[in-house]
């Protein structure tokens, strides 16, 4: 009975995006984020499990909670947003250390969820493009400062058909794409098993297409390079010669595809495709940055005003003018420890999960980019390889270990 209602109450904060749907009505942020509901799910959930509390996940834990002090202490603030999220991934640990299953489940969900979120980003990207009218209407979520913002039920926010980007219920395209990231790999990887994978990696190859998210193309070709290195194998020189000519015949067609897209919009694809602009906002905030840096090296709290024009996005420059060069050794350690995960993850007999920790690569690298380390959604998959890590280290023969091979 308990642990049903521990799997129950911690469904709540398993709750993938969109946040804008669950923020909708005062009475769901309530739900979710009220103090005492926190307090006892922490309780029930400790009752239950507190033996599988394991060395890595406290130092993990640690060390984020490190970061989420220095940082309140640099903004003046009693308890800030990243202290709580510092407990809630070492719990989170915990939880998929002790029901391993629910790891499975999670990546079954979180692929379902991003085919159909893919599907119905690509139908409101066909429907816009015949002028097909949406209904959208104005809509003012929970913690948005009272701006409202187009909605539809169905396709999430309205996007400028002049500049259009892929983002379902998320703020904004980029996040967006890191979502379906980690799906994209597990139906990539896993397309040859069924059509389900295949027709998801359609689907989600698409929705990241019409993101036209630069760091996400980024991340997958890095994480794409290192899979295919990963799998490698001796091949004839004629196997080879037709694999690269059936690269050359393909890399042929989406050109000739491509190009006729181009013909249809060229003013369109012309302002998406043109980063001029917003490379050189990205070199000058970088340069920005560490001016700010140098001159602040302990942090300075997010009030500072620095009237530059400039604007970056990378995690590691965030920490260090928000947190100042105290956060590095912290902040390397447990990049390093993720990282480290999720190459013993690559290694799982599962392909599921084999699959999974390339996506997760992925996201790491886009957390990077445009993040902060600290999103709630980011969190859980950390925590997923961790508990994963832990597990597969145990003196058990890994092949009878559930972390090895999912139940399904």
């Amino acid at each position: 009975m308990i642990y049903t209602v521990v799997s129950l109450m911690m469904l709540l904060y398993l709750m993938l995006w969109p946040v804008q749907l669950l923020h909708h009505s005062e009475m769901t942020v309530s739900y979710i984020k009220h103090p005492y509901l926190t307090i006892l799910t922490i309780s029930l959930f400790l009752v239950t499990i507190y033996k599988n509390i394991h060395i890595s996940f406290v130092i993990i834990g640690f060390l984020l909670l490190l970061l989420a002090i220095n940082y309140s202490v640099i903004n003046g603030v009693i308890f800030s947003s990243y202290t709580y999220r510092a407990f809630l991934f070492v719990m989170l640990c915990v939880f998929f250390y002790s029901y391993p299953e629910f790891i499975t489940h999670f990546i079954k969900v979180l692929l379902l969820v991003s085919a159909l979120l893919s599907f119905l980003a690509i139908l409101a990207a066909v429907l816009t493009y015949f002028d097909y009218p949406i209904y959208y209407e104005n809509v003012s979520f929970v913690d948005s400062g009272g701006i409202e913002r187009r909605f539809n039920l169905f396709f999430g926010f309205k996007v400028d058909p002049d500049y259009y980007r892929a983002t379902s219920y998320f703020s904004e395209a980029n996040k967006f794409a890191y979502f379906l990231t980690p799906s994209f790999f597990i139906s990539y990887i896993n397309k040859k098993k069924n059509y389900l994978y295949l027709s998801s990696f359609l689907l989600i190859s698409g929705a990241i297409v019409l993101t036209f998210s630069f760091f996400t193309f980024l991340s997958i070709t890095l994480v794409m390079l290192i899979y295919k290195y990963d799998n490698r194998k001796k091949r004839s020189l004629a196997v080879q010669g037709y694999r690269y000519l059936f690269m050359i015949v393909g890399w042929g067609v989406v050109s000739i595809l491509i190009f006729y897209l181009y013909k249809l919009g060229p003013e369109y694809f012309s302002s998406l495709m043109d980063k001029t602009g917003s490379i050189r906002i990205r070199l000058l905030g970088m340069k920005e940055a560490l001016e700010i840096i140098t001159q602040n090296k302990f942090g300075v709290p997010k009030s500072f005003i620095y009237s530059g024009e400039g604007n970056t996005t990378l995690a590691i420059f965030y920490w260090l003018k928000y947190g100042g060069i105290q956060v590095l050794i912290p902040l390397i350690i447990v990049l390093y420890i993720w990282f480290r995960n999720c190459r013993v993850m690559m290694k799982s007999s599962s392909s599921l999960y084999s699959a999974f920790s390339y996506g997760l690569l992925a996201y790491l690298l886009q957390q990077s980019f445009y993040g902060d380390y600290f999103e709630y959604l980011f969190l859980c998959t950390m925590s997923i390889l961790t508990s994963f890590y832990v597990g597969s280290i145990k003196s058990y023969n890994i092949k009878q270990n559930v972390f090895s091979k999912p139940r399904c």
